[in-house]
């Protein structure tokens, strides 16, 4: 009997360890290569977004979020995008924040 006890709480420890592991920062998006960076008590994280209906990847442009207690994170949406840059071909898309 304890040694069943043992392996179901075990088994329960696992998985709520793996549950916490997975909880990313952005769920509602589809993004790529985040690119994390810190100023004074504030984390900035770019990432680049991948257009919802793409076939591979579509990456027009990146996105920001902020969090000074990396739990809650402030969304602050598309900061910048190729159309921001001449020089870029926008057929090809958003490469990596910090590349």
């Amino acid at each position: 009997m304890k040694l069943k006890l043992l392996r179901i709480a075990l088994t329960i420890f696992c998985f709520t360890r793996i549950a916490l592991a997975q909880t990313p920062v952005v769920q509602t998006k589809f993004t790529a290569d985040p690119a994390p960076m810190v100023y004074k008590d504030t984390v900035f994280l770019y990432t680049g977004h991948d257009d919802d209906q793409a076939f591979g990847f579509r990456m027009k442009d990146w996105l920001l979020y902020t969090s000074t207690d990396m739990v809650n994170w402030t969304d602050h949406g598309a900061v910048a995008s190729v159309k921001d840059f001449k020089w870029a071909n926008s057929e090809d898309g958003a490469w990596a924040a910090n590349a």
